[in-house]
Formats: C-alpha cells, structure tokens, sequence
C-alpha cells in the first residue's frame, strides 16, 4: 500500500445538502420533469425508480438550487444514516431531499467514481461513521461537516478502475440472481392463485379447469367459488389444538437451553443460532405448561409481525413465547397446506377485516380460531398442492442461498481489494 493515498472528503469533493419542499406544498399528483429523491428511494447504492415522485414547475423554482447530478455522489444523513450511491443518467439533476446530502464537484483526477462508491459503503468507512456519531446514540441527522471528516484511501486510477471493474462483475451476478428470484417469486405466487381457488384433480395430477371453463366443478362459497369437493372450515375446526408460548419471559442467559420469538422465525425455518437461552428449569416448566412445538405443527407469530409461518418439523428442542401461536392439524389435515393457507389472501383478507382501519400489533387465539380457510377433503389432494408449492420454494431457496454466497464472496473481495491486501494487475496501456 506504499502508493497508496488517503483523504479526508472534504479535501477532494464539497458536500452540500438537499432542500424540503415549502411549508405547505405537496408532491405533484402525476408525473412531471421534476423527479424528488427521497432516501425510500436510495436502494443498492443506486436510486430506485419504481416509486419516485415529483414536483410541479412551480415548486420547482423554489427549490432548483438543490438537485443532484449524475456525477455526484449522495448520502444518506437522516433517518438511515450512512447509505451512499450514483444517480442513474436518466435521474440526472433530480431534486434532492433534505434528508440526503450531495459529494459534489468530485477531483476525478484523483478519484474514480465507481471506486469512491464501493469505498463509501465499505466497512472501512462504516467503521469511521460508527466513531464519529456512535453506535446507538440516537443522533438524528448526520452533520455535513463530519461526513467531510472521513477519509478515503487510494490506488492509482487505474488501479481504482480495475477494482471498480472486478466489484462490478460481482455487481452484476448478484443482479441476475435477484432478477431470478424475482421471477420465481412472482411464478409461485400465481401458482398459489391457481391451487387455491383450483385445485388439483387428483385423478389426472393437473390443475383443475378454471371455473369460466367448468363452472360445474366448482360452487359457491363465503370465501367465493371453490371446487365442489372442497370445505370452507374454521381454524378451530382444522387444529385439535390452538395455543401459544409463554407468558412470561425467563431471565436470559449465556448458554442453555432455548427459547423462540417471532425474531427467530424466517421464510424457511427458524435461526437457531440467535435465540435467546433459559435455564434447564424454565425450559422444563414451559415444556411441561405445553410451549414446546411437536413435529408437524404450524407456528404462527401473532404479536408485534403478524403472519410469519413455520411448519415445525425439525429435531431441535425448544419452546415459545406467546407471540407465536402453536397449531396442531387434526389428522385429516396436512400440516404443509395449513401452512401454506396463512400466506395466501384469504388470511390477509380476513386480518384487515379484524384490523377494523387500525393498525393491528396482536392477533389473539380467539380470532385465530375463527379464521376461515378452503380446504380439500380429500387429504391426497392437500398434499399435491403442498408439494407443487414445496418445490417452487425449494427453487426459491436455492437462488437465494446462491446470492447470499455471492455477497459474502464480495464482502470479502471489498474488505481485500480496498484494503491493498490483495494488488490488482493493471495493463500497461491503463497506465500510458
């Protein structure tokens, strides 16, 4: 790293703020050619565009000395401290929001911009903006004066551009495999359209004909049309037993033995290794007081996150607090369709029915037990349908195991090529 240079930010860019729109005005209703940029809108060190706003040119005129330019660099300083990223070229001189800041007027005779990007939201600087505001300390904006305090290290330009380039590669993996997930998301979520209104036929394996095509199949229900062969039943009435955890919170410890909360539950099981521990003696009163899962029932958080699910079928022991609902199916139910029924609209429907225009933070065993859902009686078909959403989750899991690896190959490639522990090789011609 002998040739390697360091910089305050505030040596080789000036950093200005953004500007709030005047007291009393609103965003325009449609779109105008005055796109705002909020930090909702920061995503990936770039801008998402999916949601934008805009002013109106009258607006506009109050705020023109506020945009930001394709060749600056923004960050974050309320709210979500710290993100930075690139304008994209057909954001070019957008309105910048009070809650970001701009790099401006960058020397790129020094630095690359793609280079400063990736330096930006590196751990090297993260660790300098947790020294400069703390960590927790509840510091509701970030100043400019400090951000101009940070330092950056750096190659030659060339050396920056080969770095640039090889995260970029990365860059662009990671993409592809969120372009994937994306598309197995939205695949999975007409095929759960389809098997719950639908169904399977399970004499031919197949997706029933829609209702349009044989209207004969299906017959009215509360819920809508289901097929004929279908029930709508009660949660009560699918579960031999509906209950939750514990009550009361046992004191935490080190090591032992332990115990869920909704923190723990994720789209495809539990995170074993962040739980809290109890003791052998609390684990032991809250299993004898039934707060420990059996295989095959369905966990519901019901506090706080409303609808996280799990279908507990590993060999772990534990137990739960209240904030998660235990659900036993009867016999005749499959315990993966029931699963599956919590995430599909029917449950939505009826949560914002119990919401009654307020936002609800518990759903209390009682309503559970009344939450009404389509059900086969034929146990078979329960479980075609569970196995057809079983496998596109599998597809789902794997690209998302995938893109986790990916980052954490670029976690480690950010921490050495922006370090200097690992030189880049530079043609000759760069350098010329």
């Amino acid at each position: 790293m002998s040739n390697w240079k360091q910089k305050q930010i505030g040596k080789f860019c000036r950093v200005k703020g953004g500007k709030r729109l005047p007291a009393g005005s609103e965003f325009a209703n449609g779109k105008t050619p005055y796109p705002y940029l909020r930090v909702t809108d920061m995503v990936n060190a770039s801008i998402d565009d999916s949601a934008l706003v805009y002013v109106t040119p009258e607006i506009e005129k109050f705020i023109r000395n506020y945009k930001i330019s394709k060749n600056d660099i923004y960050v974050t300083i309320a709210g979500t401290l710290g993100l930075f990223g690139t304008i994209p070229d057909h954001l070019d001189n957008a309105q910048l929001t009070e809650n970001a800041a701009k790099l401006t007027t960058i020397d790129f005779n020094e630095l690359d911009k793609e280079y400063l990007k990736y330096y930006l939201n590196s751990i090297f600087l993260e660790e300098q903006l947790y020294r400069e505001i703390g960590v927790g300390g509840g510091v509701p904006k970030l100043a400019l004066y400090r951000i101009e305090k940070l330092t950056v290290k750096y190659p030659s330009i060339p050396a920056q551009q080969r770095i640039a380039k090889i995260l970029r590669t990365i860059d662009g993996q990671i993409e592809k495999t969120e372009a994937i997930i994306a598309k197995y998301k939205a695949i999975k979520q007409g095929l759960m359209q389809d098997l719950f209104t639908r169904g399977i036929d399970v004499s031919t394996g197949k997706l029933r004909p829609r209702y349009q095509d044989a209207p004969e199949l299906y017959k009215p229900s509360s819920l809508g049309m289901i097929p004929k062969d279908w029930d709508i039943d009660a949660v009560q009435n699918l579960c031999s037993k509906v209950t939750d955890g514990a009550h009361f919170s046992p004191k935490p410890l080190d090591y032992g033995y332990r115990i869920g909360n909704v923190k723990d539950m994720t789209d495809y099981g539990f995170d074993y290794e962040g739980m809290t521990k109890i003791s052998q003696n609390d684990f032991k009163e809250l299993a004898r007081q039934n707060c420990s899962p059996k295989k095959g029932d369905v966990l519901l958080s019901k506090d706080g996150t409303i609808g996280r699910v799990i279908v507990f079928n590993d060999d772990e022991q534990l137990v739960l607090l209240s904030s998660i609902a235990i659900l036993t199916p009867y016999e005749h139910i499959n315990s993966t369709y029931l699963g599956y029924l919590f995430k599909t609209s029917y449950f939505d429907v009826q949560l914002y029915q119990l919401q009654s225009g307020s936002a609800l933070k518990r759903l209390v065993l009682s309503d559970i037990r009344k939450i009404k859902f389509p059900t086969p009686k034929d146990r078979k078909e329960q479980e075609l349908i569970a196995s057809r959403l079983e496998r596109a989750d599998k597809l789902l899991e794997e690209e998302m195991d995938h893109r986790h690896k990916i980052q954490q190959i670029k976690k480690g490639m950010m921490s050495d090529l922006l370090s200097g522990k690992v030189r880049v090789q530079i043609d000759e011609e760069a350098v010329c």
